[in-house]
């Protein structure tokens, strides 16, 4: 899972802060509207080239291993 989080004030002048997180140990931070926009950049080719993000992503409940469909019928059955 990837997060980025965006804080951009609404008075001019003040600076804007881009934070990234993924569950691959990712952890960026920028500050400042050139670094800003460059970090919401990465963050989103790291979504692609993320093997753990790859994997993931996009996946529909069937296309999960079957482990995790027989976890999820035991759950509805109980």
């Amino acid at each position: 899972m990837a997060w980025l989080h965006i804080v951009a004030p609404p008075s001019y002048g003040a600076t804007p802060s881009v934070r990234s997180w993924c569950s691959c140990g990712r952890d960026l931070f920028a500050a400042g509207h050139t670094r800003a926009l460059a970090l919401i950049a990465d963050h989103e080719q790291h979504r692609t080239t993320c093997p753990l993000l790859a994997s993931t992503e996009g996946t529909a409940a069937d296309e999960r291993p079957e482990h995790a469909r027989r976890t999820d019928r035991r759950r509805r059955a109980a």
